[in-house]
């Protein structure tokens, strides 16, 4: 890790705030902990830039699971963390660091989610496209 070069020692999860290329938070939410990352030598950064998703894989993700829930008749997850319970295979569908590298924060999200012209459009769209 470049970081711990820089410093000289593995650095905290402040250290990471400050001077780090992610948030510590980002390496918590996809490993567990930073103990975890730090076992893990052949896991760097990068991975957490392959797990991100573009802002419109969310939205048709989160559109999709929005309508599933409905058919389904079952109350939609009213946070972003009881969002990430959903899973697949054991694999959460959406994750809150995804959502935060392609919109900034999760508010920005849920705005553009409500508020945004064109994804409401685009909103519109995929219901037409997928007939729900």
């Amino acid at each position: 890790m470049e970081l711990e070069k820089k410093l000289g020692h593995k650095p905290n999860g402040s250290e990471i705030d400050k001077y780090g290329k992610h948030k510590s938070f980002l390496y918590i939410r996809v490993f567990g902990s930073l103990t975890k990352f730090y076992k893990n030598p052949r896991i760097n950064a990068e991975h957490l830039i392959r797990q991100s998703l573009t802002k419109d894989d969310i939205i048709v993700a989160y559109l999709l699971l929005t309508e599933l829930f409905n058919i389904k008749g079952v109350d939609f997850p009213n946070s972003i963390r009881k969002l990430e319970k959903v899973c697949y295979n054991g694999e959460s569908l959406l994750k809150s660091h995804q959502i935060e590298h392609a919109f900034g924060n999760i508010s920005s999200f849920l705005n553009i989610m409500e508020n945004d012209e064109e994804t409401i459009l685009f909103k519109n769209e995929l219901r037409t496209y997928y007939k729900i």
